[in-house]
């Protein structure tokens, strides 16, 4: 979907906001912005295409989520081969640099681990044109790059210190998506499938920017973890949460997929992603439920809706460069992890656990606002 109306301010303005994101390390919301820019680039303002999805590649590197960032990395360079000046000039184009330093990391990655990691990242360069480049940049270094004399367990040691993330956190048959906020631990769990992804990276962008925006107001969490394994429901269905015993983890949503682009269907998968994240939000508060209400309160006034959807639905701008198609071309979810993400360790872990319940309050105020002209 490309909004036509868009100004080169907007869009700027956008990636603005995901740089914002990236640097403060809620990664997924980071992504978010970054395609959402891409999907709003007009053909006037073509040139900006480029940065966008530089920057969404750069927020999966981050992340761990390096099938997702090679394809996301690879439709990045062959944007910019056709429609930069002087397209791999590094001294013009300062995302290159950081591009192929991503780049060479993952591969170096990928080249330890030997097939069939090797062979997509392979395959990946050369489709996006990058394999002389990186070759060539790496080269130019005045000494060879610090990966090269790892072992594969060393570079995955590094990886996890630097990034908080295992390398190819995105491999098989199961994910999760992970990071600290608030004081709280956070964790969204799913299959490696597209329809799964698609529904749980929603979720996981729009938790990362609620907790952000909630960030100023104080909700007062306890130091604690919260984990929701997430499927994809039928377009055009009403999110699900599963029932399980007091003190199970992960708890289970369902959320549905899109049904269509319109603004009724994109708001109202948006406050259900609300609903649920502010669920979880309240259910570790230690605020006295009147507090919690009026922090809620003031942060939808606050048009809370407007920064979970930025524009465009997660689930288009993601589906405009990364199609079901070309997900499977990854087989991530065939691959054997390099490092278990610590799912079944960490989820017996001495930090408290905390269960997800949407109150009926959560649900009413988000259909409220959706019906008020969210």
């Amino acid at each position: 979907m490309v909004f036509r109306e868009a100004s080169r301010g907007l869009i700027l303005a956008t990636l603005i906001t995901a740089e914002i994101y990236s640097r403060l390390k809620p990664h997924a919301a980071a992504k978010y912005y970054a395609l959402a820019a891409a999907a709003l680039v007009p053909e006037n303002h073509l040139d900006l295409y480029p940065q966008c999805l530089f920057r969404a590649a750069e927020a999966d590197y981050r992340q761990g989520a390096w099938f997702s960032a090679t394809q996301l990395y690879q439709k990045a360079f062959t944007a910019h081969g056709l429609i930069a000046e002087r397209p791999f000039d590094l001294d013009k184009h300062a995302d290159l640099s950081r591009a192929l330093h991503g780049l060479g990391v993952i591969q170096a990655a990928a080249v330890k681990a030997g097939p069939p990691y090797e062979g997509f990242i392979s395959r990946s360069l050369k489709e996006g044109g990058v394999t002389d480049l990186l070759r060539q940049g790496l080269a130019s270094l005045p000494v060879p790059p610090w990966w090269d004399t790892l072992t594969l367990e060393d570079l995955a040691d590094r990886t996890l210190d630097q990034l908080g993330r295992h390398a190819f956190a995105d491999a098989g048959a199961r994910r999760s998506l992970r990071w600290s906020s608030l004081g709280a631990c956070w964790i969204i769990e799913f299959a490696d499938s597209y329809a799964d992804t698609l529904v749980a990276e929603r979720l996981a962008a729009a938790a990362q920017v609620i907790l952000a925006d909630l960030a100023l107001r104080d909700p007062a969490l306890l130091p604690t973890r919260v984990a929701i394994e997430v499927t994809a429901g039928a377009a055009g269905t009403e999110m699900d949460l599963g029932t399980t015993t007091d003190g199970a983890e992960p708890r289970q949503a369902r959320l549905a997929q899109l049904s269509a682009p319109g603004k009724d269907a994109v708001n109202g998968l948006a406050a259900e992603s609300i609903a649920v994240t502010l669920a979880a939000i309240r259910e570790i508060s230690v605020l006295p439920d009147d507090a919690f209400d009026r922090m809620l309160d003031g942060a939808l006034e606050a048009d809370l809706m407007s920064h979970v959807v930025c524009g465009v639905a997660f689930d288009t701008a993601y589906a405009d460069v990364i199609g079901a198609g070309i997900f499977a071309d990854a087989h991530s979810s065939e691959c054997i992890p390099l490092r278990d993400d610590g799912r079944a360790l960490q989820a017996r872990s001495a930090l408290p656990q905390a269960g997800l319940r949407v109150e009926a309050g959560e649900r009413r105020t988000c259909q409220t606002r959706r019906h008020a002209g969210w």
